[in-house]
């Protein structure tokens, strides 16, 4: 994998890469920046990993709390209270902390932003049935934050929760739901 400060001024895109695995990989064309993948079919567990780094996502409190923590020793990194409308805030041990917020009335365009509102990321979702993705932008200098693969995993993590939560779940190639895992499964087709 790629240093998250080759992605600035690149057009990145999040892409179902194990549909079984419910594995997904952040690439620009065929360059790899990230990956994330949930831990079983029912699982609220999730690992995220950048070029030098990666994460544990759970639902501390499904719907409400994710904890995160560094994968190689556990450490508490921080946690992302939800608001109830999809959003909520991010507050990491090291005191940084930034807004997860929807963009559109239809929960299709996601970002992070700092607490005076000024943008850090954005996730336009795809929400083909079959294989969702999303299109990732950074604002400028953004990328070269220590915190941008971060935000990118979790940003990712927390929109495609929201995608699959809002019914627009997919199915696999075996014909079997493919709803969020930890959560009843659904099967919609969006048209």
């Amino acid at each position: 994998m790629r240093p998250f400060s080759e992605i600035e001024g690149r057009i990145a895109r999040w892409e179902t890469i194990e549909r079984r695995g419910y594995a997904f990989g952040l690439r620009s064309g065929a360059v790899p920046f990230g990956f994330l993948r949930w831990e079983g079919a029912t699982s609220a567990h999730a690992v995220a990993e950048s070029h030098d780094r990666a994460w544990i996502f759970e639902e501390d409190r499904p719907g409400r709390r994710v904890l995160v923590r560094e994968a190689a020793g556990g450490r508490r990194v921080g946690a992302l209270e939800r608001d109830g409308r999809g959003g909520g805030r991010l507050e990491c041990e090291s005191g940084a902390s930034a807004q997860w917020v929807s963009l559109n009335s239809a929960r299709a365009h996601w970002g992070f932003r700092t607490a005076s509102g000024c943008p850090l990321l954005e996730l336009r979702l795809d929400t083909t049935p079959w294989a969702p993705g999303a299109v990732l932008a950074f604002a400028p200098g953004a990328a070269h934050a220590p915190e941008a693969p971060l935000l990118a995993s979790l940003g990712w993590h927390l929109a495609l929760g929201s995608l699959l939560e809002a019914g627009a779940a997919a199915e696999t190639r075996t014909g079997r739901p493919w709803g969020r895992p930890g959560a009843e499964r659904t099967a919609v087709r969006v048209p």
